[in-house]
């Protein structure tokens, strides 16, 4: 597939995810959101894999009350911390996503070695991930996203999800 294509796709699949999940109406309402209840992470030698659970049998029914002419974005967060260390306040990465249907995104991060040769992870290390998943309203269209200067950004629900992953 050449550029041009994956460009275009990735461009289309913008404007759908923003302007069908994500679109402004005219009065408040009540949105029936199925959000995940599980995520997966796979550990192998030098890397862990973190994906969100979509599947049919992992999604729960939440009610959320959004705000007239307001559009709605997912967030997710995720923190990986070695067992009885506490979590870092900085996390290990971030996601934003226009409107709120989860069975339509596809959400993967792989986590590394780093640069600097530092192992991760680390044999023997037992490891906390938690998966914070937060759904919010904003003025601002998704394709002009830019978190620090989004005046009216309101969370509507958050859930973190969490798991203890063995050496």
């Amino acid at each position: 597939m050449t550029m041009k294509y994956v460009s275009s796709f990735v461009t289309s699949l913008v404007c759908i995810i923003s302007t069908v999940c994500g679109q402004p109406s005219g009065a408040s309402q009540t949105l029936a959101v199925k959000v995940p209840t599980q995520f997966r992470v796979t550990r192998s030698i030098g890397a862990m894999a973190v994906n969100i659970d979509t599947g049919d049998k992992t999604l729960a029914d939440v009610k959320i009350d959004v705000g007239s002419a307001m559009i709605t974005g997912v967030q997710y967060e995720w923190f990986v911390y070695p067992k009885g260390s506490p979590r870092s306040k900085a996390r290990t990465g971030s996601s934003y996503l226009g409107g709120t249907n989860f069975k339509a995104f596809t959400f993967e991060d792989v986590l590394r070695s780093n640069a600097s040769g530092v192992p991760f992870p680390k044999p023997g290390v037992t490891y906390i991930v938690e998966m914070k998943l937060t759904v919010f309203e904003t003025d601002v269209p998704f394709q002009k996203w830019n978190f620090t200067d989004i005046e009216k950004y309101k969370v509507l629900w958050t859930h973190t999800l969490k798991k203890t992953v063995g050496p």
